[in-house]
């Protein structure tokens, strides 16, 4: 029995997610547990389709066992994300092994760059270039020596940085399979073969167009965002929050909250905003993960905690014996129903409620007149593919 844990968003599950199972099983890999982002994702953006109709899609499709990542964590940046994921997969206690896809699969060109990235993640040098109005990530590309700046050239490889950041500093005894992408960069409309990335599927599916080539089923149910909802109430909440409140939200510097408080005060519509509000330090994927935090009530303090508890969105049979192994491992609460985790109180009362209401508003953002709350969401065990 191996287990293997992967960090996903399957935003939708695509092809080149299930080449990435197949390899692993090729491997040797027994059971797959994917921890995958809720209702709002990591890219800045708002989920294709929700997070229980996604982690059943997965499921069908190679993967065991699918564990919730708090939004509070997936509308974050590359390092809080990762410290949020690597904390689950620790928490849980019986994973023997960690995969993730990247354009650059040399360990030696990333475990040297994750170290420089610790060396350097609070250094006066990158102070300087982001006071000149580079990124974070393009600052770090611009330190970076020739051999490992490739490591910072996308953001899958800069999330696998910081996942291998995670895995040293906790320690973990994990074995490690990174797999180069195969296909299109990250956000490319470029095709090869059956492999599309994941922002051209999407594009796909919010036009009506055809999009089965691209993923190991026909379709999966989704609904457009209403985007004059999203305008709506992106600009109620901003309007109505203090300069004060806009700088206690996640991440959220200084400059950052007063370009906010400005540019909402001087904008008739959302890409007005967006463009007043962009600047080469605040990307646009950084400022709408800042815009969820504020229509979702995240707050910085909420920064200090690590996941409480460990959520099952789906499962199939290998995952129940995940789940039956790690009874004796986790240090964590598990459970498939958010009842039972928020009655255990304190944060984890505090995290199941941010996740309620983040559901809430996702329906409400999606026009779904029969909300789908996560207090009635009911898991059932699914078939396994004895294949494998």
């Amino acid at each position: 029995m191996e287990i293997c844990g992967i960090l996903a968003e399957y935003n939708p599950f695509h092809n080149g997610h299930k080449y990435q199972i197949d390899m692993l099983r090729k491997a040797g890999i027994t059971h797959i547990v994917a921890f995958m982002s809720g209702n709002f994702v990591q890219r800045g953006d708002i989920a294709i389709t929700d997070k229980f109709t996604r982690a059943k899609y997965a499921v069908q499709n190679g993967v065991d066992l699918v564990i919730e990542m708090p939004t509070l964590y997936t509308v974050a940046s590359a390092h809080f994300y990762a410290r949020a994921a690597y904390s689950l997969m620790e928490g849980l206690g019986c994973l023997d092994s960690v995969s993730f896809g990247c354009e650059t699969s040399d360990m030696e060109i990333l475990n040297k760059a994750a170290s420089f990235s610790e060396e350097i993640n609070e250094s006066t040098e990158i102070k300087e270039k982001m006071s000149e109005g580079m990124s974070y990530p393009a600052a770090m590309e611009s330190l970076a020596d020739d051999d490992i700046s490739v490591a910072f050239s996308s953001p899958n490889n800069i999330l696998t940085v910081e996942y291998i950041r995670q895995i040293n500093e906790r320690n973990l005894p994990y074995h490690i399979y990174p797999l180069k992408r195969l296909g299109p960069e990250h956000d490319s409309d470029d095709i090869v073969g059956n492999i599309a990335s994941a922002s051209h599927i999407r594009e796909l599916m919010r036009k009506g167009e055809e999009y089965s080539d691209f993923v190991p089923y026909d379709s999966i149910p989704f609904e457009n965002i209403d985007f004059k909802v999203l305008e709506t109430i992106t600009f109620y909440k901003l309007r109505t929050m203090k300069l004060s409140e806009l700088a206690l939200l996640p991440e959220t510097s200084p400059e950052l909250a007063s370009r906010f408080y400005n540019a909402i005060r001087e904008s008739s519509s959302l890409d007005e905003f967006l463009v007043k509000v962009k600047t080469k330090r605040f990307p646009q994927a950084r400022i709408r993960r800042t815009i969820y935090s504020a229509i979702l009530g995240l707050n910085k303090a909420d920064y200090l905690y690590d996941p409480p508890y460990i959520r099952v969105l789906a499962l199939n049979q290998r995952g129940a014996e995940v789940l039956k192994k790690a009874k004796t491992t986790t240090r964590l609460p598990i459970s498939t129903s958010v009842a039972d985790l928020m009655s255990r109180g304190g944060i984890c009362e505090r995290f199941v409620n941010m996740e309620c209401n983040v559901t809430d508003v996702y329906n409400i953002l999606k026009g779904n007149k029969m909300y789908k709350s996560d207090m009635s969401a009911k898991i059932e065990i699914m078939e396994t593919d004895d294949e494998f």
